[in-house]
Order: C-alpha cells, then sequence, then structure tokens
C-alpha cells in the first residue's frame, strides 16, 4: 500500500568547511547538518553533504542523512540518500531511503520524497512510502 506524507523539518546545526578552492568562487565544500522534523517523519538527523559552488553562488549538492524517529508511526533508524541544488536562496532535493541500512519498523520500508527548503532553515518535505 501507497501512502502519500508530508513533513516539515528545521536546521538545528549547519558546520560546513571548504575541502577544495579550485577557482575564484568554484569550491567544493562539506557540512555536517544536524535537523529536527514535524509530521508524518517525525525525529532528529544528521546529515554529511558534499557541496560544489560556482561563481555565482549556486551550488549542487549529495548527502546522506541518518535519520532516527519515525515514518507514519513506524519507529526506527534509516539513511536518506540525496541530490540536489541550490539557487536564487532556495535548496532543493529529492532522496530515497536506503533500504538496506534500516533499522526496528523502518526494515522492509520502501520510500522516496523531495523538500524544497528557503533561507529560514525550514523545509517542506513530501514523500511516498511504500
Amino acid at each position: 500500500m501507497e501512502r502519500i506524507g508530508a513533513a516539515e523539518f528545521s536546521i538545528l546545526t549547519w558546520d560546513e568547511s571548504t575541502v577544495s578552492e579550485i577557482a575564484t568562487g568554484i569550491k567544493i565544500t562539506k557540512a555536517k547538518i544536524s535537523a529536527s522534523y514535524q509530521g508524518d517523519i517525525e525525529g532528529k538527523s544528521v546529515t554529511e553533504t558534499l557541496m560544489t559552488y560556482s561563481p555565482n553562488g549556486d551550488a549542487q549538492f549529495m548527502g546522506i542523512e541518518h535519520l532516527t524517529g519515525k515514518i507514519f508511526g513506524k519507529k526506527g533508524s534509516c539513511v536518506l540518500h540525496h541530490f540536489g541544488s541550490y539557487s536564487d536562496g532556495v535548496a532543493r532535493s529529492v532522496w530515497n531511503l536506503v533500504e538496506s541500512a534500516s533499522t526496528d519498523g523502518l526494515v522492509g520500508v520502501s520510500c522516496s520524497g523531495s523538500y524544497s527548503a528557503g533561507r529560514d532553515g525550514k523545509a517542506l518535505v513530501t514523500f511516498t512510502l511504500s
């Protein structure tokens, strides 16, 4: 059975550092980001993200997020794999739950989704669980 859900996450901490400066304004960075979720996803997470910035400040990123909490009331931990971009003050990402990296009530869950986040550090998450 497929279910569609929605949640909001808020960034709690963001620790970013430059890995490599390729040219003026072009760089690779890594960030450790912690967040809290409310809604059909509840809990806390830590994400390790790699980003590539262009001279105009836009970025492409990929990340691995470890979420501990509940998805539609199913309690456990899981890993989400993100691919996204940042432009015009908005971060957008699509993600998939790594099915082989879940515990407890999230074992066997298939889930994918997306989010859009503004500069205020809050994001609306939409997802499908099957």
